[in-house]
């Protein structure tokens, strides 16, 4: 019994009968207790287990069995989220960028660049498998007076052109195997897109030598040429600009072309000067300046020239005959006071063939600069000896100037 209920307990039947009914009731109240503590552990043991349950990864071996310590040690305040959270499988990596805002990239100063505006684009293709041609040269010539060309290259079949609004003038193209070409350009004001332009280049891989397209100062093609080739001797520096070797040339020939188009196959191999003059229907320069070129020739490649004449102007000596033999007479060539190296032609007659002399021409007859020279005032003396023999001038244009020389009688 109690010590409490020995209080309130006598020694009558009543009394006792009373003491074992608070004993009972104590006894019941201490199972209750016993029960209660009994439940909630039982309570607590489950939850602890389903959260060990959910923190447990997909077994790959048969399923642990969750220890009561082990149910015990969980923290039943776990979020039931939180849990199935913790248990979801790891997500894919696109699954994760697609959910996951990117990250702010850091600020950066902006940077101001400066384009210049493409108002053309050349397409240049194989005009037998039509494919676009791999890589070219494009230079374009305005129509303005002393305006410089521009130049550039193309890749692919493409190239974007960066030319001025209202541009007029000639755009050669040209490529390694393949016959130079060329078209007129004039380009609007104003354009939304760049003016398309095409152009189809046609190969010349079965031919071999060097090719010549040759064009006058306004785009027309030339009918005729004076062509003197040198080969250069192992090692020897190039000519001076302008100049060509001190050597007699290998050969000279008069060229016809067709379309302004000359094929000079019969090239030696090694390193070699060529000079090209445009002449008349007699072999006469025309005024328009030689061009030259040292190149290295292999033997059995082609090698494609595309030339852009410029104007030039060719002086003319005359003499009436004196009823006497041709006399050969000295002359000099001064522009600006200073001496110009010259190549002359003379001719006894307008049908003659006609004899070349450096600083050196033939008279009665006529006589021209074989080659055409610069613009420019030029001033003629000629000698017979001793003798200077007085020259008039008589007239001419920007391309042509004419003189008089007086024979001695």
């Amino acid at each position: 019994m109690p010590k409490w209920a020995k209080q309130y307990a006598g020694d009558t039947p009543a009394a006792k009968e009373s003491a074992g009914t608070l004993a009972r009731i104590g006894q019941h109240a201490r199972m209750a207790r016993a029960h209660g503590i009994a439940i909630i552990l039982a309570i607590v043991g489950g939850t602890g287990f389903w959260l060990y349950d959910a923190l447990t990864p997909e077994p790959i071996a048969p399923p642990f069995t969750a220890l009561p310590s082990q149910a015990k040690e969980q923290d039943p305040r776990v979020d039931k989220a939180q849990a199935i959270r913790t248990n979801l499988p790891t997500a894919e990596p696109a699954a994760v960028e697609l959910e996951t805002p990117p990250s702010p990239l850091p600020p950066t100063t902006p940077q101001v660049t400066t384009s210049v505006p493409i108002t053309a684009k050349l397409m240049v293709t194989d005009t037998g498998t039509r494919s676009a041609v791999l890589a070219f040269l494009w230079r374009f010539r305005s129509s303005v007076a002393g305006a410089a060309d521009v130049r550039g290259e193309g890749k692919a079949g493409v190239a974007e052109l960066s030319l001025a609004p209202l541009a007029e003038g000639i755009l050669l193209i040209e490529a390694k195997g393949y016959a130079p070409e060329r078209t007129n350009l004039a380009l609007p004001a104003f354009s939304t897109f760049p003016t398309q332009i095409l152009v189809a280049l046609t190969r010349n891989q079965e031919l071999v030598g060097a090719i010549i397209t040759a064009r006058d100062d306004q785009g027309v093609a030339i009918a005729r040429l004076r062509l003197d080739l040198w080969q250069l001797a192992p090692g020897a520096n190039d000519p001076e600009r302008n100049a060509d070797p001190i050597d007699k040339p290998l050969w000279s020939r008069l060229g016809t072309g067709t379309d302004g188009v000359f094929q000079l196959p019969e090239l030696p191999s090694g390193r070699l000067a060529l000079r090209a003059q445009p002449v008349d229907d007699r072999g006469d320069a025309q005024p328009l300046l030689p061009w030259r070129q040292v190149f290295s020739f292999g033997g059995n490649e082609s090698v494609p020239f595309a030339v852009d004449f410029s104007q030039g102007m060719v002086l003319v000596l005359t003499a009436d005959p004196n009823g006497g033999p041709g006399l050969d007479l000295a002359c000099t060539l001064r522009r600006s006071g200073v001496i110009v190296p010259s190549l002359w032609r003379s001719r006894s007659t307008e049908q003659a063939v006609g004899s070349l002399g450096q600083d050196l021409i033939t008279l009665p007859g006529r006589a021209t600069t074989a080659l055409s020279v610069p613009l420019g005032d030029y001033a003629i003396e000629i000698s017979q000896g001793a003798l200077q023999l007085p020259v008039t001038f008589t007239g001419g244009d920007g391309r042509m100037q004419k003189f008089y020389v007086h024979l001695p009688r």
